[in-house]
């Protein structure tokens, strides 16, 4: 004697750390899931809290502290500026593209934000120790090296130099300089 059964399926309810969407789904309805699939079944996207990622170029690792505030725009919220604080620090220094990643924590709960935004971000950087700025236009540039020109008691000395950041009219530079050198605007290799 033959009996029919009827197949139903098996509801397994899914849990996560966090409330979110299901963004992806790897399988239908009635698939055969199980270990050793190199898929997830699916994605789930946490909408409330979002993550800033951002690389920083070397140059500016120094300037990076634990208090470090960002403030940022995205293209779908014309207008409107967004604050986050940083969370995470690589303090790595990727081969790959010369820069350590921070990661800020975004606060979403009003969901006008969408994952997968790129943003335009602000920083406030300040280096641990202080620097001089000049204007780009007192660095002499010759084939020996970058020099700036200082002029005190009637003497003219020539101070070799590295460049570091630079904004629109100043750039940072190090050096064996002092705060009360005076520094020639429109140096020459000829000054003597």
């Amino acid at each position: 004697m033959a009996s029919a059964f009827r197949l139903r399926p098996i509801l397994i309810p899914v849990t996560a750390p966090f409330n979110g969407v299901i963004t992806e789904r790897n399988v239908s309805e009635g698939a055969l899931v199980g270990p050793g699939s190199n898929q997830p079944v699916f994605k789930i996207a946490d909408e409330e809290n979002l993550k800033l990622r951002i690389a920083l170029p070397e140059r500016h690792a120094g300037s990076v502290n634990e208090n470090l505030q960002a403030s940022f725009t995205v293209n779908s919220q014309p207008g409107q500026k967004f604050e986050a604080q940083l969370s995470r620090n690589s303090r790595l220094i990727s081969s790959q593209n010369r820069a350590i990643t921070l990661e800020f924590d975004v606060q979403n709960t009003d969901e006008k934000l969408n994952g997968g935004e790129y943003a335009q971000v602000t920083l406030t950087l300040q280096r641990k120790n202080p620097t001089f700025w000049i204007s780009p236009k007192s660095i002499l540039n010759t084939q020996s090296g970058l020099f700036v020109l200082t002029k005190n008691r009637d003497k003219i000395e020539r101070i070799p130099i590295r460049e570091g950041i630079r904004l629109d009219t100043i750039t940072e530079v190090f050096g064996d300089l002092k705060e009360d050198d005076f520094i020639v605007e429109r140096p020459t290799e000829q000054m003597k």
